[in-house]
């Protein structure tokens, strides 16, 4: 274990001020009065509101600079844990701050997007077991120099990906209306490496179907990464109208095959869903960032 050792210098009370630079050109100014070595410096952080939300919870970890997470001992007093605000502020009740002497070093951060329990836990650089259905969150800022009171700004990214379903009638004759949307997604258990912010793929389905949010004539449904020749089970129940105007209910189920590569953290695999009589078929696939929303040309791979 690293040991980190620290000349301290003859102590004084010093009022600190701190000017936190927010977005959506708001600003708080935040006064806190601390007693810590003159030789140390104070290093806060803020995130990007999309996709932090509101009463996110968020651990930050501090390593020395080209330390690796899997094998290296994080700094004294990480993780930190803070909370976020509308704005992308992260605060906290407690100590929301480092205090480290100058240098250069490492930061990462996990979170949940709209939770505010964070039950990740770090292991030699690994998370714990993840679940389906829950927008993991990371951010990294590796190399950077602390010469000065610092605030670092934490951008985050999702680790999981998202599949989302446009229904459409294949007569386009009727009006229609999903009713349930019920995903057969890829197996718990995957878990996040602290260094990269990557999810393990899964290897298999579950055996149990999750509800899918639905959105007017679509549905989306957050998804463990899942590897590529693995079909996605889905099964739909929609109403519908016939020619004399009466309602009718269909329970209908289809299969989604897997992109080139599989289903991968940080995507958006767009679907276009069109119902049949007895089924319901997938095609067309986009596939997004879901951070930049940029579409990129993948393949469905097509399984026998």
């Amino acid at each position: 274990m690293r040991r980190y050792c620290f000349k301290v210098a003859t102590c004084s009370i010093v009022l600190s001020q701190i000017i936190v630079s927010c977005t959506k050109e708001r600003c708080i100014i935040c006064q806190q009065n601390i007693k810590a070595d003159s030789t140390l410096l104070m290093v806060t952080f803020t995130g990007n509101c999309n996709p932090l939300e509101n009463g996110a919870k968020a651990k930050i970890y501090l390593f020395l600079s080209g330390d690796n997470p899997n094998i290296s001992q994080p700094f004294p007093d990480s993780p930190i844990e803070a909370i976020s605000d509308s704005y992308g502020n992260l605060t906290s009740e407690g100590k929301n701050y480092f205090l480290i002497p100058k240098g250069c070093y490492d930061f990462y951060s996990i979170s949940r997007r709209k939770s505010d329990i964070l039950d990740l836990n770090i292991e030699k650089g690994v998370s714990s077991p993840l679940e389906n259905d829950i927008d993991y969150l990371w951010s990294g800022d590796k190399s950077r120099e602390v010469s000065v009171n610092s605030i670092i700004h934490l951008n985050f990214y999702h680790s999981s990906s998202k599949i989302v379903l446009d229904f459409c009638l294949d007569d386009n004759t009727k009006e229609f209306k999903i009713e349930e949307a019920i995903i057969f997604p890829s197996e718990n258990g995957g878990k996040m490496s602290l260094a990269t912010g990557e999810i393990s793929k899964a290897n298999k389905i579950c055996d149990i179907g999750y509800s899918m949010r639905l959105i007017g004539q679509s549905a989306e449904f957050i998804m463990l990464p899942l590897e590529s020749n693995i079909r996605v089970p889905v099964e739909i129940v929609l109403s519908l109208k016939d020619i004399s105007g009466n309602s009718i209910v269909r329970n209908l189920k289809g299969t989604i095959s897997s992109p080139e590569g599989g289903f991968t953290g940080g995507f958006a695999y767009h679907f276009k869903a069109k119902i049949h009589n007895e089924s319901v078929s997938f095609s067309n696939l986009i596939v997004m960032d879901w951070y930049y929303a940029a579409p990129i040309e993948i393949k469905i791979i097509e399984q026998e």
